[in-house]
């Protein structure tokens, strides 16, 4: 009888850390992908925040508009980004180029750009 109360116990034991393994095993892979999704994410924005800045250089003029591009920016009818470029005279007149990835702002930049054609 003493060698059945060992064995539970045992059992006992044994099932308490495979639970407890298991818990800190789940806790480890939601961190995991918490942090591929969060890195995914700032990938996108630094290559977003590139394109707007090398967009806003490279072009002397600026239309207005809806534009749409790939994973790649190669303009094309392929909407994985939509980049905006508005024009506000609010408080000072400037241009406003916004880069959005499924509905998500990646990059918001107002910026000026010579006279208004």
């Amino acid at each position: 009888m003493h060698k059945m109360t060992h064995s539970f116990s045992f059992l006992m034991e044994f099932l308490f850390v495979i639970f407890f393994f298991s818990l800190s095993a789940m806790i480890c892979i939601q961190i995991y992908s918490n942090s591929y999704v969060t890195n995914q994410r700032a990938n996108q924005t630094k290559e977003a925040l590139e394109f707007a800045q090398n967009y806003i250089e490279t072009n002397e003029t600026i239309q207005e508009g809806t534009y749409t591009f790939d994973e790649q920016f190669e303009e094309n009818q392929n909407s994985y980004y939509i980049m905006t470029i508005e024009y506000s005279n609010e408080s000072y007149p400037h241009y406003v180029l916004s880069i959005e990835q499924d509905g998500n702002v990646l990059v918001s930049i107002p910026f000026y750009k010579g006279d208004r054609s």
